[in-house]
């Protein structure tokens, strides 16, 4: 089924400091033209900083567009242009004052796709060198820390709503268990697989994990369960047992996914962004 639109004439209705506003001529895949509303933004990122004792960088902050205080991993926005990885190593200096090392990729979030190209890049780091704090002139901030524990209690509570908040959480909290895992933390994708990724591109690998998770995974019970998974070959493969979302019994001691229950589509949908963030991860190792 063909899904993609195409855009025939971009109409600028606004053009401001940080976005701007289009309300586009676009084909749909029947070939009728609709109208389709979007807002231009650079992107930005969001940086977990760990610190010596495990608990993460958060600041607090007023944001005018919800009207209300709200408590976020540190984040900011990319200049026109920008490498995503000098942004992250500008922004945790500027929010925090300490710089970053060790750091890790996590993957992206597109967090309203419907009519907003903003993506957010997500990342890792361990607490480095204070150097000091410089915030912009609008910015005011009140830093604080949590441990993952708390962060995740909070989420459940309704305390964090923030989405790149809730979203790297609980890749921080998935990936600090997987990490810990010998076997797991043994899985890396290859040369070719990498070079395999680069050519069919990160939207065509996603339609693949979508289609193994759901063809494989996804039954109440899978035949073959445990066993399904090969151990080589497509990366989304090697993710899936680096992820230990391999198999329902996997899925059940790691996640606590119930066994013998279908999987809703949600859960797919998690289980896929996991899997897309390693393989993203392992693409970009060098951030």
């Amino acid at each position: 089924m063909k899904l993609e639109e195409k855009q025939i004439k971009a109409n600028y209705e606004y053009q401001g400091k940080v976005i701007n506003v289009r309300c586009d001529d676009a084909m749909i895949a029947n070939g009728t033209i609709v109208k389709r509303e979007v807002v231009e933004h650079p992107g930005g990122v969001g940086i977990a900083l760990e610190d010596e004792d495990g608990k993460y960088f958060m600041v607090r902050q007023f944001r005018y567009g919800q009207m209300e205080v709200m408590l976020e991993f540190p984040a900011g926005k990319r200049e026109k242009g920008e490498d995503k990885f000098i942004t992250a190593q500008r922004e945790i200096v500027e929010e925090t004052g300490y710089e970053g090392y060790d750091w890790k990729y996590l993957g992206y979030i597109a967090p309203t796709p419907a009519y907003d190209e903003e993506k957010i890049f997500m990342y890792y780091a361990k607490k480095g060198k204070y150097v000091g704090q410089h915030f912009d002139d609008d910015e005011n901030i009140a830093l604080c820390k949590y441990s993952i524990d708390e962060l995740v209690d909070m989420i459940m509570k309704q305390e964090i709503t923030d989405a790149k908040t809730v979203a790297m959480t609980f890749m921080v909290e998935a990936l600090a268990k997987l990490n810990k895992s010998t076997f797991r933390s043994r899985f890396k994708l290859n040369d070719k697989q990498i070079a395999y990724i680069n050519e069919k591109g990160m939207e065509t690998i996603r339609k693949h994990c979508e289609d193994i998770i759901h063809d494989r995974l996804s039954m109440a019970d899978p035949k073959n369960d445990g066993k399904q998974t090969p151990m080589k070959g497509h990366p989304v493969f090697i993710a899936q047992h680096a992820c230990a979302c391999c198999c329902r019994g996997c899925l059940n001691k790691w996640y606590h996914v119930p066994k013998h229950v279908e999987l809703t589509k949600i859960q797919q949908e998690k289980i896929v962004n996991l899997l897309m963030a390693w393989i993203d991860r392992q693409v970009n190792r060098e951030c």
